[in-house]
């Protein structure tokens, strides 16, 4: 007798199952790609920024726009209220300044008086230094109790018209010599002049011709890196913090808002420079960085993400100081609630700390920061507290830039810029 043996055979359901968990894979596969290209361009855009950081230093150390008299602010008769030194009396190197070439060639010079709302674009962060944060800037927002650390923002002058005394949009160099100051080289090859003296606008600058290039033989510039460079001046003024911010893909609209009501929306606020009041400190202390809690009004954008930038600002008995910090990791979702003031004198019940008389609708979110040791000064009876005091001339506010990739900071003798 002839035993046939079982034939084995894949049924119709366990082909389905097996498909099933094949398409989950590529499922998953498919879902983390977006994620890795992100992190591989951020991981390339850090490497760029981090090199172009250097060679700003550098460039301006060999073009001395300091020492040459050719830096200067974009208008200094406004916002005098400043506490020392004066925009109005502004002397360079005594003063801690930004030195934002495009903004000041491309922005439209203020009004004088000034619209009434919180935003002065001649001064960085773009608020008056009367700003209150708890007010929605596009109004009547400069109610402050006192005045806060600015630094003023200048631009690089025609050498013919650095002794002006008001320096109005046309005395700086043009915005084709103030983009190729400022921009990265990106894809654009440039044959800079050889003239690398004061006298040297990068006017002449032009493009080198390459095979297999565009039509005319040139390749155009994609814009995607920029910087600016923030100076400031150490005790003594021998030396200084220079820290090069190195922008991606940076926002062009240097005309602020000059409404004087609120706008529907957050994002019609200002969104490439934000500014905000540290309520909560903890840590900063060995060089490990620590936690903050950020405060701002509830009609601005609260949309910080890591691995983006905030500047500190606080003023101390020897002058404002300004410091650059990674924003590590951010907490949940931001908390927004109405607070209500009748005075200085007691912390309120949800920000644990000192509030200006009033009612204000706000929103508060805790950043973890990684930076330098930092002193927030928060005294209460002569004992050291982690919320902010009363003392608002010498809290500490936080600049939010965005489009941040990387600061590149350097002491410097002031005398090589």
């Amino acid at each position: 007798m002839i035993y046939l043996a079982n034939r084995m055979a894949v049924t119709l359901v366990e082909v389905i199952f097996a498909m099933g968990v094949v398409l989950i894979g590529l499922l998953g596969l498919l879902s983390i790609l977006p994620l890795a290209g992100q992190r591989a361009q951020e991981s390339v855009s850090l490497s760029v920024a981090s090199v172009i950081g250097e060679q700003v230093v550098g460039e301006l150390q060999s073009r001395h726009y300091l020492a040459d008299g050719r830096l200067k602010p974009i208008r200094r008769d406004l916002d005098v209220a400043l506490t020392a030194p004066a925009v109005a009396n502004l002397t360079l190197p005594t003063s801690s300044f930004c030195l934002d070439p495009m903004f000041a060639s491309s922005t439209t010079i203020p009004a004088n008086p000034p619209p009434v709302n919180g935003y002065n674009q001649t001064l960085f962060p773009y608020y008056s230094a009367n700003h209150h944060p708890f007010l929605d800037p596009s109004t009547d927002s400069t109610s402050w109790p006192t005045a806060q650390p600015r630094v003023t923002r200048v631009g690089v002058t025609n050498i013919e018209n650095s002794a002006t005394p008001i320096i109005e949009s046309n005395n700086f160099v043009s915005l084709n010599a103030a983009m190729n100051i400022s921009e990265s080289d990106d894809s654009l090859l440039v044959n800079r002049p050889d003239d690398r003296s004061a006298s040297s606008n990068f006017e002449n600058a032009n493009l080198t011709a390459v095979s297999g290039g565009l039509p005319y033989g040139k390749r155009i510039s994609k814009g995607e890196f920029t910087w600016i460079a923030t100076v400031d001046p150490l005790p003594g003024g021998r030396y200084g913090s220079v820290s090069v911010v190195v922008l991606r893909n940076r926002e062009r609209l240097f005309d602020l808002p000059d409404a004087t009501t609120a706008p529907e929306t957050p994002e019609e606020n200002g969104v490439g420079e934000r500014l905000a009041y540290v309520s909560f400190a903890s840590g900063f202390s060995g060089g490990s960085g620590g936690s903050v809690h950020l405060v701002a009004n509830a009609n601005t954008s609260d949309r910080i993400l890591p691995n983006s930038w905030i500047m500190l600002s606080r003023n101390t008995p020897t002058g404002p100081v300004h410091r650059w910090f990674r924003v590590a990791s951010v907490g949940r979702e931001s908390e927004r609630f109405r607070v209500t003031s009748a005075d200085m004198t007691t912390d309120h019940v949800d920000l644990g700390c000192r509030v200006p008389a009033g009612t204000f609708d706000v929103w508060r979110h805790k950043v973890y920061l990684d930076g330098p040791d930092w002193s927030f000064n928060f005294i209460e009876g002569g004992t050291a507290r982690k919320f902010a005091d009363s003392s608002l001339d010498d809290n500490t506010y936080a600049t939010i830039v965005a489009d941040v990739v990387s600061v590149t900071q350097r002491v410097v003798l002031m005398t090589d810029l």
